[in-house]
């Protein structure tokens, strides 16, 4: 399920409003599920509410 409603999250970003690179701010622990869809992380692991945390990018570039 979580697969699926990134999926379309993504595609509407994208195609709908037009936006190439998205940047989230994930859990430390779901690195390796959002780089699944091409998400790079691009900062260091930081605390956010006492919750491990990394700037990860999807862009064309990549």
């Amino acid at each position: 399920m979580g697969k699926e409603l990134l999926t379309r999250a993504i595609a509407f970003l994208q195609e709908d409003l037009n936006e190439q690179n998205i940047k989230i701010q994930a859990q430390d622990y779901l690195r390796e599920f959002y780089g699944s869809f091409g998400f790079k992380p691009i900062s260091e692991v930081y605390l956010e509410d006492n919750i491990p945390h990394v700037d990860m990018l999807l862009s064309p570039e990549d």
